[in-house]
């Protein structure tokens, strides 16, 4: 390899900033939770809401939650 043909793709800036925030998201690991729906998100938030007077989460993934219809629409 020749210096300067590897692309250093900064994610670690925004990940090492976002390493102290609540865990939303719908895996552990490489691996889908069983359970991943609003009550989860919401459990996780509960969890950590004692310990900060702000929340900041990441991981939320909306499009992986069951949803049900009802009348017509999604909720």
């Amino acid at each position: 390899m020749l210096p300067g043909l590897i692309e250093p793709h900064v994610h670690m800036i925004p990940t090492a900033m976002m390493h102290e925030w609540v865990d939303v998201s719908p895996f552990e690991g490489q691996v889908l939770r069983p359970v991943y729906d609003l009550d989860f998100v919401g459990s996780k938030i509960n969890g950590a809401s004692k310990d900060w007077n702000v929340i900041l989460g990441r991981g939320l993934d909306p499009s992986l939650m069951p949803f049900e219809e009802i009348n017509g629409k999604k909720n």
